[in-house]
């Protein structure tokens, strides 16, 4: 769920690049016992992420939606932990499997508004959340920082969206005790890799770079990058819609987690090696933006996983 032109096909377009590298990982460093793989789930989902790899591959941000479309894929791996343990000689790694189904109501972005025509498709699509454990929601900071006088928000796309859920939850039984929705939302904060962006968080101390090359936020420091997110908005545009929209979705939903999220990552040079001086993965060639070298995915798979983990355990 997100913006209109706010990176929900270029995360989709990624993530099969996110699960190959992470697989690609486990193999060289022989952790793990179940292989990691992205399966499509029909003939629509396979033609839908090739033709999105297709693009990618070809240095093209993939078009945005402009239809309807019932994605489904297959997400299986494992992932090996150290359990927590008072002496370190007492912590032993446990190994747990990963294995969830991520179904996808592809709509464009305007249709988050619910004014369009095509009222029973989304219908459908709002059933679908309504029903689903878990949701991924975008907030595209970029949008806010670029936007003209009267264009929409983040905020403007999903607070209607998210009232049209709480509805259908009421009237199917789906709503908490509390009177809240049910699933677990991973709020992704994309544009990571926008130099505007990556620059000042680095600068702000909010930047780690992990073995793997990848920069990211630590957990620990998610809430207050959101924070340095909003406070950025509201002094250059003069409008707190980062605070708006977590406050609706911690107070609409069970469990809201934060992540700075980049589809397409950062540029690295020929041997893979990324330098804060020249973070930019993107190229303007001829006034289309283009990505300019290969991708790599930062927390575009791990928000899944996280989902995932949570979801087992409020099972068990």
């Amino acid at each position: 769920m997100g913006a209109a032109s706010g990176g929900k096909t270029t995360y989709l377009g990624t993530l099969s690049f996110a699960v190959e590298r992470l697989a690609a990982e486990k193999r060289r460093r022989g952790s793990g016992v179940r292989p990691w793989q992205m399966t499509a789930a029909n003939d629509a989902s396979r033609d839908f992420v090739t033709l999105l790899r297709q693009e990618i591959r070809n240095h093209s941000f993939p078009q945005a939606t402009v239809a309807t479309a019932n994605l489904s894929w297959h997400v299986q791996g494992s992932e090996t932990s150290r359990t927590k343990a008072l002496l370190p000689w007492k912590r032993t790694w446990v190994t747990r499997e990963i294995d969830f189904y991520l179904d996808v109501a592809d709509l464009p972005g305007e249709a988050f508004l619910l004014q369009s025509d095509d009222a029973r498709a989304h219908a459908a699509a709002v059933e679908r959340m309504v029903q689903a454990d878990a949701l991924v929601i975008l907030f595209d900071p970029m949008l806010e920082l670029n936007r003209a006088g009267g264009t929409l928000t983040n905020h403007d796309y999903i607070d209607k969206f998210v009232h049209w859920m709480l509805t259908k939850a009421e009237q199917s039984g789906r709503l908490t005790r509390e009177g809240t929705l049910p699933q677990h939302v991973a709020l992704c904060v994309t544009k990571f890799d926008e130099p505007t962006i990556f620059e000042g968080a680095y600068h702000a101390g909010f930047v780690s770079v992990r073995e793997d090359g990848s920069p990211r936020i630590p957990n620990e420091l998610i809430d207050d990058y959101y924070d340095w997110i909003d406070q950025r908005i509201r002094t250059e545009v003069g409008r707190a819609s980062a605070t708006e929209v977590r406050s609706l979705l911690e107070t609409t939903f069970a469990h809201v987690s934060c992540y700075a999220v980049s589809s397409i990552g950062f540029h690295r040079d020929e041997r893979e090696r990324f330098w804060p001086g020249d973070p930019g993965n993107v190229r303007v060639v001829d006034e289309e933006r283009q990505i300019r070298g290969s991708v790599y995915p930062v927390n575009v798979l791990e928000p899944l996983i996280d989902l995932e983990r949570r979801i087992k355990a409020v099972a068990e």
